[in-house]
């Protein structure tokens, strides 16, 4: 790079930080613990209304086997599109 090039990128380095910083700060906290505790509190319910279903499992793999069913299809709700 010509010394001119350099100087003029690390301008636009600095602005390009200064935006990324500001776009980071109007994220607060709140807004991220709302978020991921809204996953939380869903994958939470749908796996213990499986497991109430159920009062005995036969073996540790059905559980595992069961859980993990449960997480898949909790996912694909998760996912979906939103209806109009």
């Amino acid at each position: 790079m010509r010394p001119n090039n350099l100087s003029s990128y690390l301008t636009k380095l600095g602005s390009i930080i200064t935006a990324l910083a500001d776009l980071i700060n109007t994220f607060t906290l709140a807004s991220y613990a709302s978020i991921y505790f809204d996953t939380y509190a869903f994958l939470n319910s749908s796996l213990r209304k499986i497991t109430q279903k159920r009062s005995a499992f036969p073996t540790d793999k059905s559980i595992y086997k069961i859980l993990y069913l449960a997480l898949t299809n909790a996912s694909k709700k998760r996912t979906m599109p939103i209806r109009n």
